[in-house]
């Protein structure tokens, strides 16, 4: 959910995309605009899990997991042309970056920009730099993460913001491992 915006976006594993919504039109208690077909957005192959960056105005999703192959990629979106008041960037193929595999979980830490996808194939958390490859700079896509151990098959993140910690559930030995994602 991107609260500056109003939007809502919801990965389409069979589809490979992305849907936008108007959550200020389709919520719990307003409903005019819930039979409106939403943009989509093209990504990756079985795109599971996605996170905003409200401060740079991206939308981050993981594609792959259901791809089955120990690679898969995560879109990088502009919120800025593609949101639930403006569709013009909505059509377009995001750029991508490239992780580990098996990407139940990303997360956002808005203060540093780092970008925190889980792989169940590294039993690992992968750290990108955010602002090298987000909605404006792009320089930065092809970058290598900054892996750390986890245990065996993290999956969906959650984030302290206040501590820049990640934590996940470890499907491999029932443990919740966490992490500082800042160096």
């Amino acid at each position: 959910m991107d609260q500056a915006t109003d939007t809502v976006y919801v990965a389409n594993s069979g589809g490979d995309t992305v849907s936008v919504i108007d959550g200020a039109n389709c919520n719990a208690n307003v409903t005019s605009g819930c039979a409106a077909a939403p943009p989509t957005v093209p990504v990756g192959t079985g795109p599971d899990a996605v996170a905003v960056d409200e401060t740079t105005n991206t939308i981050y999703v993981t594609s792959g997991f259901f791809d089955f192959t120990p690679t898969a990629t995560m879109s990088v979106i502009d919120g800025a042309t593609c949101n639930a008041s403006t569709s013009s960037g909505c059509g377009q193929v995001p750029a991508t970056m490239v992780t580990g595999g098996f990407s139940y979980g990303v997360a956002v830490d808005e203060a540093s920009g780092a970008v925190i996808v889980d792989s169940t194939v590294g039993s690992n958390f992968e750290v990108f730099d955010g602002a090298t490859c987000d909605a404006v700079h792009q320089y930065g896509c092809t970058q290598v993460p900054r892996t750390v151990p986890t245990g065996g098959g993290p999956a969906n993140i959650a984030l302290d913001q206040a501590t820049s910690t990640a934590y996940a559930g470890d499907n491999g030995d029932g443990e919740v491992p966490f992490v500082p994602v800042v160096p």
